[in-house]
């Protein structure tokens, strides 16, 4: 009778954790296999690249059509392959003067990004900024690191 006891306390214990956490993580790896081997994991699955030559005259196409109204004849200037992205400079006619801007298209054609931030620009400019700032604060002070008196 005693062993009864014994015998069903031990079978009351849940299973040992570590038994379930090896099934999970074995299902979980066989799923990963099987998804990156059907190429779930490629970076441009699916994606179908446009060459710059159709990529440029179909932007400048859907600017005339949808903003053309807006911002005046735009024309395409030159495209270029920059940062996995077409960036593409393009005229537009203001007051007869074509300015050029720069605006981005993905390679597939399906994203238009009228601007881009350079992260490296714009952080070589703040630097150069907070130069300029503190050569303009700088105070005179004399040895021990008193303000000098005004000459």
């Amino acid at each position: 009778m005693e062993e009864d006891k014994f015998s069903k306390k031990i079978s009351s214990k849940p299973q040992n954790i570590w038994i379930a956490v090896s099934a999970f993580l074995a299902v979980a790896l066989v799923a990963v296999l099987i998804f990156s081997y059907s190429g779930g994991f490629k970076a441009n699955s699916g994606m179908v690249e446009v060459s710059q030559d159709e990529i440029g005259s179909y932007l400048v196409d859907f600017i005339n059509k949808i903003y053309g109204p807006q911002i005046g004849n735009v024309s395409l200037q030159q495209v270029a392959a920059e940062h996995g992205l077409y960036k593409i400079t393009i005229g537009v006619t203001v007051e007869g003067q074509p300015p050029q801007q720069e605006v981005y298209v993905t390679r597939d054609g399906k994203l238009f990004i009228p601007q881009a931030i350079d992260i490296d620009e714009i952080n070589s400019e703040y630097e150069q900024y907070l130069q300029q700032q503190n050569q303009v604060n700088v105070v005179p002070t004399d040895i021990q690191g008193e303000v000098a008196p005004a000459q």
